[in-house]
């Protein structure tokens, strides 16, 4: 029986916030479900805390323990991710489908070539890799586009319930197949296309299967921060060596390093010591930072780090030498920015330097994670906006 090894904290962490295991950070749309997906390169539908990788169900949670209840239909959270992943279904804008060992996951555009570089069949490999029962499913829907799963099974001539499912299962891990729109009036049901209708150009594209694996790896890394032996190839469903073959390479480039045999640490990003943050606090500032998008580290002219959105300042150290020791300056809407500093002045503060400037001071000592976060995402957003208007 293999020993499971443990995750150090500060890794547990990250994946917090790289995997929106927070309160804070929560999915409650579509659109966040989207962005999350995007984020993550790919991410499971259903699973909960007891299987590793990136969950929507997790996600949506806001928590690392979350477990699915037995009964699902009456947990709210269990609905709300049952209800987000058919509004993405219907939107189409990432890739969702059973893959590896069954496993309905989704994919980031950016990933289908990779994971259909592993998984999925060519038109010449049909006849071999296919049962009767599935190519007889596919004829039908390449004449057709797109059906519903009575009409398909009744068309194809696989009328076994059994049949037809195992049939679909093989399609949709073949990345032939996927759903397009799910109704539950009059009765439940799927409608079926072709895969390659809704995202050809990444479902024609040719990658050798090396390059998946270490871009499969790479993309579970960076949200992971950490990888322990086993880990990746029961996420993505592959053999162990062919996944160490794939962290390997990162280490070949430099993108990570192996620690011991199966554990392998992301390169390049610093990870706060858990229970001594204040060494440097700007770390833990930094890591959360970067973990929202298109957020870049950089340095001002003075020397001191910053971190910018597409060239904008986001938040970094005051120059203001009346600024306090370990504060930080992020963007902060003026008009709101009084309540901030009435509600908590101990937190909060500006010099006179800043008190015309949408931004304000916060005292890093004295700002809890889900705060702090809370702040850079606010400012993000700023960010963003005013790189908007430059662009």
């Amino acid at each position: 029986m293999r020993v499971r090894l443990p995750i150090p904290e500060e890794i547990e962490e990250y994946r917090d916030s790289r995997w929106r295991r927070e309160g804070t950070r929560q999915v409650e749309s579509a659109y966040e479900a989207e962005h999350f997906i995007e984020q993550t390169g790919f991410a499971a539908c259903m699973t909960d805390s007891r299987r590793p990788g990136p969950s929507l169900y997790v996600a949506v949670c806001g928590r690392r323990d979350a477990v699915m209840p037995r009964n699902v239909q009456k947990d709210p959270e269990a609905s709300l991710t049952w209800h987000l992943k058919d509004e993405l279904v219907r939107r189409g804008k990432v890739y969702y489908a059973k893959l590896s060992r069954g496993k309905t996951m989704f994919l980031a555009p950016r990933m289908i070539p990779y994971f259909h570089a592993i998984w999925g069949v060519r038109r010449a490999e049909e006849q071999r890799r296919l049962s009767r029962d599935a190519r007889a499913i596919l004829k039908v829907l390449r004449g057709e586009w797109e059906m519903g799963t009575a009409d398909l099974r009744e068309a194809s001539g696989v009328r076994d319930r059994h049949k037809f499912t195992r049939g679909m299962d093989e399609l949709q891990a073949a990345m032939l197949v996927v759903p397009s729109q799910v109704f539950y009036k009059p009765k439940f049901t799927y409608i079926w296309t072709l895969g390659v209708g809704r995202f050809p150009d990444a479902l024609r594209r040719r990658i050798g299967r090396a390059t998946a694996v270490r871009e499969i790896a790479r993309g579970f890394l960076a949200g992971a921060g950490m990888t322990i032996p086993g880990e990746l190839a029961r996420v993505i469903g592959v053999s162990r060596p062919e996944a160490g073959r794939g962290n390997r390479a990162l280490v070949a480039e430099g993108y990570a390093t192996m620690l011991a045999r199966g554990v392998y640490r992301l390169n390049g990003v610093e990870f706060p010591e858990s229970g001594n943050r204040a060494a440097d606090p700007f770390e833990l500032v930094k890591s959360m930072a970067l973990a929202m998008p298109d957020v870049e580290a950089a340095t001002k002219y003075d020397g001191s780090p910053a971190l910018e959105v597409r060239g904008v300042f986001m938040a970094g150290l005051p120059m203001d030498p009346s600024a306090e020791r370990d504060t930080l300056v992020v963007r902060y809407p003026l008009e709101e920015r009084g309540w901030l500093l009435e509600e908590a002045p101990e937190t909060y503060y500006v010099t006179d330097y800043h008190r015309d400037k949408p931004v304000v001071l916060v005292r890093l000592s004295e700002i809890g994670r889900d705060a702090l976060r809370d702040l850079l995402s606010v400012s993000w957003r700023l960010a963003c906006e005013k790189a908007k208007v430059r662009s």
